[in-house]
Parts: C-alpha cells; sequence; structure tokens
C-alpha cells in the first residue's frame, strides 16, 4: 500500500505493506526500514595507490546470489500444483564457490602470439569464490582481500570444497560457527562448532552451458550430489513435494484439529499459518549455544529461474532488531568493495 493512503485496518490482508496510516485525521509513522551501517575495514588508512586491475571474470558465467524475498509477503504466489522443497533456515555468512570459464592470465610469448594472429587459447576454467556482495578472487592482477574480520573464511572453504565442482557449477552456501582465528562468524550461533571449527551447508547450485543459460538443480538432485561427495545438505532439508502432500499429513490433521484457531480466507494463509506453527519460534537444535532458530526457507522447483522465499522466526526477528540497535557487527554485514 502507498504512504499516506487512508487504510481500513479490517480489510488488511496477508502481504499488504504500509509505513505510515491515518487514524482519526492524524497521521502517524508505523516503521520505516533498517539500513545496517557497512563499516570499512580501512578507515582511517590511507590507501596506497593500486595499479589497474584486471578482471578474468568472463560474462553470464558466475553470479552472486539474490535476496530472499518474505514468504509473509509472497505467500500468494504459491500453487496448488507446485512442487515445494521446504529446508532449515541457518544464520551464518554467505558464500558462492564456481568452477567457471575465466580469461587466463598469458604469458608474455602467448601475448605475443595472439597479437601477430596465432591460436592462443586465453580462457581457462578455475574456482570463483566469492562473499554474499563481493567477488574476492575476480582480479588477475590482485591478491585476494583477507575482508572484515582479517581472515578470507570464503577462501577457506573454496579450497575446502573446490576440487569437488565439475566444471561450468555453482555452488551457493551457508558458512556457519567460527572463523579460524575463533572469531564467531554470528554472534552465539555456534552449530556445534569448536572456536576455530567451521561448516558448510549447500542450498543451491547452478550449471551454465557455452551459450551463458543458466539451469538450476532440483532439490532432490542437490542432495543426492551432495552425498556423493561429501557435502552437508540432507539432514537439513525438511520436505520435498506438492502442497497436498503437506495439507494431507498428520501432523496437518492434528494441527487443524487440535490447534488452529483461526479459519483464513485463502489455502495459502492456512500454509502459512501452519508453517509457522510447525518450524518456528523455538530454539536451534543445531545449535550448543541457547538461541532462537532463524526460520526456514520454501523454495519453489524450476529449471530456469531459482525462485524461494524465506520465512523467519519472530523471535529472530526481534533478536536482529536488538542487535541492530546497539550496532552489534557480524562478518555477513560488514563488507564493502574493499574486502
Amino acid at each position: 500500500m502507498k504512504k499516506e493512503q487512508k487504510i481500513d485496518l479490517k480489510k488488511l490482508k496477508v502481504g499488504d505493506e504500509f509505513t505510515d496510516i491515518e487514524i482519526d485525521g492524524v497521521n502517524y509513522s508505523i516503521c520505516e526500514k533498517y539500513f545496517v551501517p557497512v563499516i570499512n575495514s580501512n578507515q582511517g588508512r590511507k590507501a596506497p595507490k593500486q595499479p589497474k586491475r584486471i578482471s578474468r571474470l568472463i560474462e553470464n558465467q558466475f553470479f552472486l546470489h539474490g535476496d530472499t524475498d518474505n514468504l509473509r509477503k509472497n505467500i500468494h504466489k504459491i500453487n496448488p500444483n507446485d512442487i515445494i522443497g521446504i529446508h532449515y533456515k541457518k544464520h551464518g555468512t554467505s558464500v558462492v564457490i564456481g568452477n567457471v570459464l575465466v580469461k587466463k592470465s598469458l604469458k608474455w610469448y602467448e601475448r605475443l602470439a595472439k597479437k601477430v594472429g596465432l591460436h592462443t587459447t586465453d580462457t581457462q576454467y578455475d574456482i570463483v569464490y566469492s562473499s554474499r556482495k563481493v567477488i574476492k578472487n575476480q582480479y588477475l592482477n590482485e591478491e585476494t582481500g583477507e575482508g572484515y574480520y582479517g581472515e578470507d573464511i570464503w577462501g577457506v572453504v573454496a579450497k575446502e570444497v573446490g576440487h569437488l565442482i565439475p566444471k561450468s557449477w555453482t555452488l551457493y552456501g551457508e558458512i556457519l560457527g567460527f572463523t579460524p582465528s575463533g572469531g564467531s562468524i554470528q554472534g552465539k550461533y555456534d552449530y556445534g562448532c569448536k572456536h576455530g571449527e567451521h561448516k558448510f551447508y549447500v542450498y543451491k547450485i547452478s550449471v551454465v552451458n557455452a551459450d551463458g543459460q543458466v539451469f538450476y538443480l532440483t532439490d532432490k538432485q542437490i542432495e543426492e550430489y551432495c552425498e556423493k561427495v561429501g557435502l552437508l545438505y540432507k539432514d537439513t532439508f525438511i520436505y520435498y513435494g506438492f502442497i497436498d502432500g503437506i495439507f494431507d499429513s498428520k501432523e496437518f490433521n492434528d494441527w487443524d484439529i487440535l490447534v488452529r484457531k483461526e479459519i483464513r480466507d485463502t489455502w495459502q494463509e492456512t500454509l502459512l499459518d501452519y508453517l509457522e506453527y510447525k518450524y518456528n519460534e523455538k530454539d536451534c537444535y543445531m545449535c550448543t549455544n541457547k538461541v532462537p532458530e532463524e526460520g526456514i526457507v520454501l523454495r519453489i522447483e524450476n529449471m530456469y529461474n531459482y525462485e524461494a522465499y524465506k520465512l523467519k522466526s519472530k523471535k529472530f526477528i526481534l533478536m536482529e532488531s536488538d542487535a541492530q540497535e546497539k550496532d552489534e557487527t557480524n562478518l555477513e554485514d560488514n563488507q564493502d568493495e574493499n574486502s
């Protein structure tokens, strides 16, 4: 809904949005989006003059992971014939690792041969990796930055799993626990790791063909691949199938009879209520520390488009808001182009 629009509270539906509301002729500001302040790890230091950077990336080969939209605002996009996957959402730092085609660093005689028109192989497959915002080894003539915490945890994981990735494949995942020196990736969210230990969970895999067309493995294909090569995925993969499979389950019927207090207008809203009841507002079962679980991610299966929505626990959202008010920082938020 648009700002300052007159709103009938009785007619609000799931997914409606507004920041201001008029009550009895008085306009009230309800909320404003909070933006996490980015801390530059080089602040206060004069950067030395750098040589011109030469990118080794080739167009349509490596892609960062986009933001995941809120399921509460998009529940109307779920259709009864959709095949969906439900995943336990984990609170770490994102990493993207691809074995993709890149420009090759040519030796002087190769550059000369190319200049005079001789056939020269100037591309190769190599590992490219990134955090959520920053490609870490993009340039031919620049060392990888260490990042906000003085450690390249993304590079550590890329070295651990890069040899497992087939050519043209890109893995998207979450790093949990701690950096090698013992720094916490996300506060008290240890995920059973000791100080200095970490875990890597895959949540998405893409494949790009010679024409630059991107395809996405299904959840079941990701599960098969991860089981084969020994990567973590299966234990936080909660459900796979048609929507009807959820509605026909004994757990849903028990909830519908014994717990549900309100009849919703649409089956999508009923689904949302049930998912919140079943998967949210508990403590994180994976962590040693007592912390609220983050929530779940619901993915709609589609070969050509990765469509997924997050459903965060309300306890987790309140914890995040409290941390933001205290200006608490973490490895995921504090990344910039100088990382």
